[in-house]
């Protein structure tokens, strides 16, 4: 089930417009908006589209969506990064290599293909590795709702060919960054102090069951 409703009306215009035009140049939608569309626990208005090689280079973007009739208005240009704005909406295009765990999730109705709950679990634990923001915590939070923690982080594991997740078990416990953020509008009651006490016992839970193993049970 694809909750549209976390999206103003000005989102869902220019999706309709815009997704059928990323999906021909290779982009699926993740970041928080997919977690939003998926979960409907929050609102979001800005698109984060991911591609696994970026069409092309980046000043190229403006003209390769123009001939889809999408009028976008470049704000910054990186190494395979553009982001910007199509009408009053904020959209970033991203070169995004590591492989996909699950197919892509068609959002039919508007031509959409959405990055899966899987998928948006590792991407949202790097996030929260690298500098967690406050949205990052609750939809993190979110997906526990549909996984475990420890599914989540086994999902990082296999998306980034890494086996070390003790970043991501302190990142889950530090939130010094994002106190001062402002809380997104929620669609579900939930404050910033039960997500900051659920992680940490979901992390203290975590590596409570990863005990080390006995010699007698090494094979």
């Amino acid at each position: 089930m694809i909750h549209a409703e976390v999206l103003p009306d000005e989102q869902v215009t220019c999706l309709r417009r815009l997704a059928p035009a990323a999906t021909v140049l290779g982009f699926y939608l993740a970041g928080g908006t997919a977690v939003a569309l998926h979960l409907g626990h929050r609102r979001s208005i800005d698109f984060d589209w991911f591609a696994p090689r970026f069409p092309g280079q980046p000043v190229d973007l403006r003209e390769l969506l123009a001939a889809h009739g999408i009028a976008l208005e470049p704000t910054a240009l990186a190494e395979q990064t553009v982001h910007g704005r199509i009408g009053g909406v904020k959209a970033s295009f991203l070169e995004f290599r590591p492989p996909l765990l699950e197919p892509l999730v068609e959002w039919l109705d508007v031509g959409c293909r959405l990055a899966s709950c899987a998928d948006l679990a590792a991407m949202k634990l790097l996030a929260v590795a690298q500098r967690g923001t406050k949205k990052d915590f609750i939809d993190v939070h979110a997906l526990s709702r549909r996984m475990p923690l420890a599914r989540m982080l086994d999902c990082y594991q296999r998306r980034f060919g890494v086996s070390d997740t003790s970043r991501i078990l302190a990142g889950l416990c530090f939130f010094d960054d994002a106190e001062a953020e402002p809380m997104p509008a929620m669609l579900i009651p939930l404050d910033w102090e039960t997500v900051k006490s659920e992680l940490r016992n979901m992390v203290r839970e975590t590596v409570g069951n990863e005990r080390p193993r006995r010699k007698d049970e090494e094979t």
